[in-house]
């Protein structure tokens, strides 16, 4: 296993790491594994979490992706399942940013890599009202 990526939640209380068999999340203080979600098929290149709920914004990456690297999928860890994707025309490098004043910003300077029929829809609701109410057993 190789460690991909590594992201801190919005209050830096938890991490998650994205790795080349998928991912796992970490409580800081006192230090400890929450959980991890490994793949046999795939590794997950980008891993951001929703404050610290079930939600998360995952990337596939490393040799053998689980998932296309032009899409980010939401990944909802209490269904453990995806429940909803972005599809993107180029490659995911950016730092996903789940906070409210980045998300019209970073939509902004995106919307011309989404794929047409996407593009309404996203600049119409943004992310958090969309999966919001998926975030139902969050800890804020």
């Amino acid at each position: 296993m190789e460690v991909l990526s590594i992201s801190f939640n919005q209050d830096h209380g938890c991490f998650a790491c994205g790795t080349t068999t998928g991912f796992r999340v970490y409580n800081c203080d006192p230090f400890k594994e929450t959980f991890c979600r490994g793949f046999n098929n795939g590794g997950i290149g980008i891993v951001e979490m929703l404050f610290r709920c079930n939600i998360l914004a995952i990337v596939g990456g490393g040799p053998a992706p689980k998932y296309p690297p032009t899409k980010v999928m939401i990944w909802d860890d209490h269904q453990v399942k995806c429940i909803g994707e972005l599809s993107f025309r180029s490659q995911v490098r950016l730092k996903l940013g789940w906070a409210p004043e980045t998300q019209t910003q970073q939509l902004t300077q995106q919307r011309n890599h989404l794929l047409p029929q996407q593009h309404s829809k996203l600049l119409r609701k943004p992310l958090m009202q969309q999966w919001g109410r998926a975030c139902q057993h969050c800890v804020m």
